[in-house]
């Protein structure tokens, strides 16, 4: 307990103004043996450290570039100042305005180019690994038909952890509109797009003038933004409101598994690809959904991996046969739900499940489950109570209850 208590203080550090911060969504909180460190491995400031499976937050050292949220699986982590919805609203107001086409840059181009192009043109991050998929996606969804990423010289950028984050963005966008056969363009460059720079007359005006701070820049188009976009992105955005964040807080529910929650972005990526019609690949790999698969053999049928699962992409069945009338029992896994946290596989103590990062697009757009039958259980696992026993069983601490 002390270890959680902890843990979770050290991500209560990270909130800020550029960070927002739900620790009961880390998979590390629900399930201290969970391996997952993106956060810490994509930090471009170290302030986030991960040493002997304990997290280290040093506040003073993040600067609020939001590429943490870009990795983190379950939103525990989510970007702010500006939000993905004020990004969305800057970027198609933009992009209204000047042919459908889009510009994004970060704050050391900003820095080191400032006097050369024209600034109210195009939208800037603080770090490039602040965009994710379903800005992009969305982005393209809603009709813009090029996106140019243009960043400074990221081996010498003091978060050059960024440019990490970046290209895996970008690689898996580019599955996704390959995937749905969407001839749509996003070019990475390393100078602004020619019909954006300035005369080197007008460059030499602006040289003493002092450029815009990022809160600055969002806040100048915020009326003008929302005027233009906000029926499109609200179309766009709209999502169900999570059961846990309607209901009080609850550490086991009823079925004996942890709450459930769905990060709002991810719902909205699924909208945004829907608007692009649907795909012609069966399959496609992704850093951002799962697909299990589980040896039936080695399995204990413990189902822990529908306790712990964050979202409810794992669930536990129980029915009878209509013809032998034995019970029949197993779990289901959603694709569309699977954030490919993998803490099913790290609570598994058999090394029975395995995430494959290659999923069925059926099984995506559709909302379908695949069904896993199991064993018949030695251990009753009905009740909430029971949970904590059957897993001090399996860690091996012996039997505390009658089979």
């Amino acid at each position: 307990m002390p270890d959680i208590i902890n843990l979770i203080e050290a991500l209560d550090n990270l909130s800020s103004i550029d960070i927002d911060v739900e620790p009961d969504r880390c998979v590390k909180v629900r399930n201290i043996n969970a391996k997952c460190s993106r956060c810490a491995k994509s930090c471009t400031s170290e302030a986030i450290k991960v040493s002997d499976n304990k997290l280290y937050v040093e506040k003073s050292l993040c600067i609020g570039c939001g590429t943490c949220a870009t990795n983190c699986p379950t939103s525990a982590l989510s970007a702010k100042n500006p939000t993905n919805a004020e990004i969305l609203e800057l970027s198609i107001a933009i992009a209204n305005t000047h042919d459908s086409s889009l510009v994004f840059t970060c704050s050391k181009f900003i820095q080191d180019n400032a006097h050369s192009f024209d600034t109210n043109r195009v939208v800037k991050v603080a770090c490039l690994g602040r965009l994710n998929e379903a800005v992009l996606i969305t982005l393209l969804a809603s009709g813009i038909n090029s996106i140019a990423i243009v960043h400074a010289n990221c081996d010498s950028c003091q978060n050059t952890n960024g440019k990490t984050t970046m290209l895996a963005v970008l690689d898996n966008t580019e599955k996704l509109l390959c995937a749905w056969n969407q001839n749509l363009s996003i070019s990475l460059l390393t100078e602004m797009p020619e019909n954006l720079r300035l005369s080197k007359q007008i460059a030499k005006k602006n040289i003493d003038s002092s450029g815009l701070s990022r809160r600055e820049f969002f806040a100048q188009f915020k009326t003008g933004a929302k005027t233009i976009a906000s029926e499109l992105t609200a179309s766009i955005m709209t999502t169900a409101n999570t059961t846990d964040a309607q209901q009080p807080p609850q550490k086991v529910m009823k079925d004996g598994t942890l709450p459930h929650f769905m990060p709002q972005e991810r719902e909205v990526l699924l909208n945004s690809l829907s608007l692009l019609g649907n795909p012609t690949a069966e399959q496609i790999t992704t850093r951002l959904w799962g697909q299990i698969e589980i040896d039936i053999e080695t399995c204990t049928t413990c189902q822990m991996c529908a306790t712990f699962c964050p979202t409810g992409a794992i669930t536990k069945f129980k029915e009878t046969d209509d013809v032998t009338k034995n019970e029949i029992i197993g779990i289901e896994h959603y694709p569309a739900h699977c954030l490919q946290c993998r803490v099913c596989e790290d609570i598994c103590l058999t090394n029975a499940l395995k995430v494959n990062s290659a999923i069925n697009l059926k099984h995506l757009i559709n909302g379908t489950a695949e069904r896993f039958v199991m064993r018949p259980q030695t251990r009753k696992i009905n009740k909430p109570d029971s949970i904590y026993r059957t897993m001090y069983e399996l860690l091996g601490g012996g039997q505390i209850y009658e089979r």
